[in-house]
This record gives C-alpha cells, structure tokens and sequence, in this order.
C-alpha cells in the first residue's frame, strides 16, 4: 500500500528496495507482488479507486508505506514497512516474516489434530506468531472457535480474547471519530475485565486518546 506521487518514504522504499535489481531478480521466488497505489496527483480510474480502498479496508490499512504479507488464501500473515538497508537487508527481512507463517501453520496443523482446550491453547499459539492487531482483524473464525472450546474460561483463553475485541471496538470508535461513543465502551469493558492488566492497559489508553 502506497502514496508513489507524495509519501517520502514510500518513494524511498520503491527506490532503495523495490526497484533495485537484487530485490527484482530474488523476490519473485517466494512472492507474487501487488501493489496499490493512493496518489494524490496521479488521477486514477474509479474502479481502480474503489478497488484499492476496499482492500485498505480489508487489511485495516492507516498508514503508508504498508506492507502486507499473505498466504495463497489471501490471509495475511506479517505487516512491515519502510527499513533502510537495502534489498539484501529488506529480503532478509521478509524471509524471517515468512518464518512466522511456519509457525503459524505448524500450529494449525497440531491443532487439527487436537480437541478442547488442548487444540484452544495450540490456536492461540498460532495467532501469537502473528501481528496482534492482524489475529484480530482478519483471524475472526479462529477466534470465534477458541471462545467456543473454552467457553467456561478455564483456560483463561475467553476472557484474553473477548478483551481483545472490545479493545477493537473501542479502537473502531476512536478511528471513526465517534468519541463519546469510544469513551462509553471503555467504560463498559474496564466494568467488566477491571483496572489491571495488558486489556485492562490497552482499553484505558484507547479511553485517553478518546478524551
């Protein structure tokens, strides 16, 4: 995702790593690039338009230069962006992203194999080898079945990830600008999770940039 006509370190990216022969010549091998293009003076088509802001939606997208790595299903697995180095450097870097898809998917193997709260923990494992915000967003049906197999809490699986959600919504809020709104769910989820805790921390810091 980028602005090529006003992002500076977009620009940067395209130059230093995206157009060098190194990357060129060694990237294709593992991946299959698209790109998605917001300009400011380049004027583009609308269906092209509508098309890139769908997959901005799609992928939460709120900054550029963002970079999306995704499995052949389209489910993304690691976000990056601009790093100085150069293409050695920059592939270096995705090879160790495509090492959490290992994980990922080792995970998820183990899990198949699994029941109750054992494959739970074994998906859990599988979203921690991702972008937290990334699990939430686009890992929904894992989430849904890992509060289905610990739906009485003792794994202590429910309550991380029902607090994680509301996290979300309170974040949803805040980006919509509905602030009142942002504050009113924060109130409600810190009634429900307490005052302590990473949730507790994340739900109070959202409540901040409400105010």
């Amino acid at each position: 995702f980028t602005g090529s006509d006003w992002c500076g370190w977009c620009i940067k990216l395209d130059k230093e790593v995206f157009g060098q022969d190194a990357f060129i010549a060694e990237g294709p091998k593992h991946f299959v690039f698209l790109k998605l293009d917001f300009p400011r003076q380049k004027q583009l088509s609308d269906d092209l338009k509508k098309q890139n802001a769908e997959w901005q939606r799609k992928f939460a997208i709120q900054g550029f230069p963002t970079i999306i790595l995704a499995d052949a299903t389209g489910k993304p697995y690691a976000k990056t962006g601009y790093r100085p180095g150069g293409p050695e450097a920059y592939l270096k870097h995705l090879d160790e992203l495509r090492a959490n898809r290992a994980k990922r998917d080792e995970a998820f193997a183990k899990a198949a194999a699994a029941q109750g709260a054992e494959k739970a923990q074994l998906l859990d494992a599988a979203l921690a080898a991702l972008d937290a915000d990334m699990a939430m967003n686009a890992y929904g049906d894992v989430v849904d079945e890992i509060l289905k197999l610990d739906a009485d809490g003792k794994a202590g699986l429910k309550a991380k990830y029902e607090g994680k959600r509301t996290v979300g919504k309170v974040e949803a809020a805040l980006h919509s600008r509905k602030f009142d709104e942002a504050i009113a769910l924060a109130d409600e989820a810190i009634k429900a999770v307490g005052n302590t805790g990473e949730t507790a921390q994340d739900i109070l810091f959202a409540k901040s940039l409400a105010f």
